[in-house]
């Protein structure tokens, strides 16, 4: 099944992004983490610090932990 990221809204977007984390689809995680950061104009590795702050603020850990898995393989 294809998605296309393009279209859809942020709230989604971080949405796809938890459940790839959930499924520990690292793929996914990183399609998202970039479409974040073109939408918005700035680096990758600022988009996982700002993904990895919104994971520990609603202790979402499988999140925290993908975000760091993503820190470490960029």
């Amino acid at each position: 099944m294809r998605i296309n990221i393009k279209a859809l809204p942020k709230d989604r977007l971080l949405h796809l992004f938890d459940l790839a984390a959930k499924t520990k689809n690292e793929f996914l995680a990183m399609q998202v983490v970039n479409e974040l950061a073109n939408r918005k104009n700035i680096r990758v590795a600022e988009q996982l610090i700002k993904l990895g702050q919104k994971a520990n603020d609603k202790k979402n850990l499988a999140s925290f932990q993908m975000v760091s898995k993503l820190w470490n393989r960029w």
